[in-house]
């Protein structure tokens, strides 16, 4: 469904996915795709039936191969190929690690698109691309070195909204939240993962409308829940951007005072770490896998990472599922 929201996907919102986005041979987003700040990263996909490259060929459900498998159909796909080929060189990675590789990892497809920003870790970010697109050498290279991350923390706040919020049939809300992420606490979080926001049971109340009309909705309060850990604090939001994370490790900013953090990022500075980005090759010879098992913090019961289609699939009768 085009114009579609993936942040309403109960598999896409779920902190133990990945969520993938599909892009074109030109970086560009496909037409089909749906932004979310869900969107965890971007892989390649194939051009429709009878279309012009690139080409994704896989083996079809009888026999023989398709040379054409396009939509997000193609893209969850590769990005579990690439996953399985981390895990292979480092099997004790936890779907938290693999989420930490990812946001690492993973490079900018296109600096002209519109909408890229560097949060107050330092990461580059978008709606439609995530961290970016996915690099399979350089992820493999990073995972047989990679640490295992902290213990995972959770913090809840209840909020009620005052005034009540209107959702309006096909409309939306915004509701600005001030949390301190439990400080002081046990379960303090200075080191952001994961977001959610959901409204509980009984705090959404139905509006008596025409019965031509839809019917509107009222919403009472919510609930938020941050994840993270207790790690080093970053800058916060209006102070000057020092570093940022890219292909698996940090690097300072040239001109570091001309960018504040929560502020859209300069197109030179999305340039400048794009060009960095892509000058960065991983060789099979880069690539050393780890002597033993790696020791890691205990953090409870950790739940397996599956890829998770941001987009409608390819619809095409032809194409393997």
């Amino acid at each position: 469904m085009q114009h579609d929201h993936c942040g309403a996907d109960g598999y896409v919102n779920s902190i133990h996915s990945v969520a993938i986005g599909a892009v074109t041979q030109t970086g560009k987003p496909a037409y089909f795709g749906e932004p979310c700040p869900g969107v965890m990263a971007v892989t390649l996909t194939g051009a429709g039936v009878g279309g012009a490259l690139p080409l994704v060929t896989v083996t079809a459900v009888a026999d023989g191969c398709v040379t054409h498998f396009p939509g997000t159909s193609s893209a969850a796909p590769i990005a579990a190929g690439i996953l399985a080929l981390v895990l292979e060189v480092n099997p004790e990675l936890t779907w938290r690690d693999v989420q930490h590789l990812v946001a690492s990892t993973a490079k900018i497809p296109d600096p002209e698109e519109p909408g890229w920003n560097i949060n107050a870790a330092g990461y580059h970010v978008h709606h439609r691309y995530g961290f970016g697109l996915l690099d399979a050498g350089l992820m493999v290279q990073q995972a047989a070195l990679f640490n295992a991350v902290a213990p995972q923390r959770r913090c809840t706040q209840d909020v009620t909204l005052d005034p009540s919020r209107i959702l309006s049939p096909g409309g939306g809300i915004s509701v600005d939240i001030q949390s301190e992420a439990c400080r002081g606490r046990t379960n303090e979080i200075s080191s952001l993962e994961h977001v959610q926001v959901t409204d509980r049971r009984g705090t959404v109340r139905s509006c008596a409308r025409p019965s031509e009309e839809e019917a509107a909705g009222a919403l009472l309060a919510v609930t938020l829940v941050l994840y993270g850990t207790s790690g080093p604090r970053r800058a916060a939001h209006g102070r000057p951007l020092q570093s940022i994370v890219s292909m698996g490790s940090r690097h300072l900013v040239p001109h570091a005072g001309a960018h504040q953090t929560g502020r859209r990022p300069p197109l030179g500075l999305i340039q400048w770490i794009y060009r960095m980005e892509r000058d960065r090759k991983v060789r099979a010879a880069d690539i050393t896998k780890p002597a033993g098992p790696q020791l890691r913090p205990t953090s409870g019961q950790e739940s397996p990472t599956r890829p998770a289609a941001a987009g409608r699939p390819s619809r095409d009768k032809d194409q393997p599922r």
